[in-house]
């Protein structure tokens, strides 16, 4: 028995494990995407000719949102979901399939005209419906109803995915806008879930702090706020949406008082969490007092959304590779950054006679922030865990 546990440094080296779970592809395609994909943007604002379906405004919205966070939320779910209730994920050929199923239209985006947006549409659509029913037999086989928004969520992300297809088909660039800023605050409840859950727990890990439970009430509520919040953007209604921006400032700023940010500054795989999801109900506070509606979007897209992802996929990385969970060097060089860039784009909306060279900025310390994560975590998700587990 005991020749059949040992796994030697060699062989586990030679196996290629890249679709041994939903992470692996995805945080890694996902954090190659976030490295390229803004560029062609910027470029464009230069005057550099780049024309995807859609057109590139269009693009750079739709891509940081279906391409970019779809990406690791699907990584995200399909790996703790099988935490959560102990049933096997997508691994082998189905994660393949899916993994092609997200790869595909990115590609497809930046090469075919307008006559072909029907067939991007259904193989981008496609890609969170297969993750939406491989959680679904999971959440199902387990009867663990809890996970279940998580199903439903991803549900919505399709449904609003086709329909920003399906408006900017029809040349109304308005309403396709509206639907995809509107996803932003879907985005936004699965960061509270998922933040609600592992960012208390990583710190009372990792530090002194000990957890308080929270009130019963108080998750139902930060999402409600923040789905009114999303529905307020989609029908593009002024007074209710910052009412709802400030209802969720107010309950996503309370839970996130709860979860011992005091105890996270010695650690950047801590404080990264903390300092990123902060940026979650500042960007609502910044919505709610009337301020630049792109800043404030901005505020979110990078210090929270962006942040987070890189917080999260850092820390989850070294855990689910049988790695010690220590920060990477230079890896708080690379939180710091993303930081930085927000505030260049932010500083971009309110100093528009530096516009172009705060974007330029802004885009330099992105790139650099991803690179270096890139550097050391791409070579994790092709080779097994160093514990010798699946996974």
């Amino acid at each position: 028995m005991a020749t059949l546990l040992h796994i030697s440094k060699s062989d586990t080296e030679k196996k290629f494990a890249l679709f041994e779970l939903g992470f692996r592809p995805f945080f890694l395609l996902g954090g190659l995407f976030a490295c390229v994909s803004v560029l062609p943007w910027v470029l464009s604002l230069h005057g550099v000719a780049f024309m995807p379906l859609g057109g590139g405004l269009w693009w750079h919205v739709h891509e940081m949102i279906f391409g970019f966070a779809l990406a690791i939320i699907i990584g995200f779910l399909l790996t703790a979901a099988q935490n959560w209730t102990g049933v096997p994920s997508a691994t082998g050929g189905l994660l393949a399939v899916l993994t092609l199923l997200w790869l595909l239209p990115r590609v497809l985006l930046t090469f075919v005209s307008m006559d072909f947006w029907w067939l991007v549409m259904a193989l981008d659509v496609a890609a969170a419906l297969t993750a939406a029913s491989v959680l679904a037999r999971m959440v199902i086989k387990a009867g663990q109803w809890r996970n279940a928004p998580f199903v439903v969520i991803l549900l919505g992300f399709s449904v609003l995915n086709a329909l920003s297809y399906w408006f900017i088909h029809l040349n109304d660039f308005a309403s396709s806008l509206r639907i995809m800023e509107s996803v932003l605050w879907l985005v936004a409840v699965v960061m509270n879930m998922m933040g609600g859950r592992v960012i208390a727990f990583f710190t009372e890990r990792a530090s002194e702090f000990t957890r308080r439970a929270e009130p019963k009430w108080l998750l139902s509520a930060s999402n409600a706020a923040l789905l009114g919040l999303a529905v307020a953007f989609l029908f593009e209604s002024d007074v209710p949406m910052r009412i709802f921006a400030l209802m969720s400032a107010l309950l996503v700023g309370y839970r996130f008082s709860l979860w011992g940010w005091q105890a996270s500054f010695k650690n950047p795989l801590l404080w990264s969490l903390h300092v990123s999801f902060f940026s979650l109900p500042l960007a609502c506070a910044l919505l709610a007092a009337g301020f630049v509606r792109s800043g404030a979007l901005h505020v979110f897209t990078i210090a929270a959304m962006s942040g987070l992802i890189m917080a999260m996929v850092s820390r989850v990385s070294l855990g689910h590779t049988g790695r010690a969970l220590t920060t990477p060097k230079g890896m708080a060089v690379a939180y710091v950054l993303l930081v930085l860039a927000a505030l260049l784009r932010v500083l971009a909306v309110v100093w528009t006679q530096a516009y172009l060279p705060l974007i330029d900025s802004a885009l330099l310390l992105w790139m650099l922030a991803w690179l270096i994560f890139l550097y050391h975590y791409a070579r994790m998700y092709f080779l097994p865990r160093t514990d010798g587990r699946p996974g």
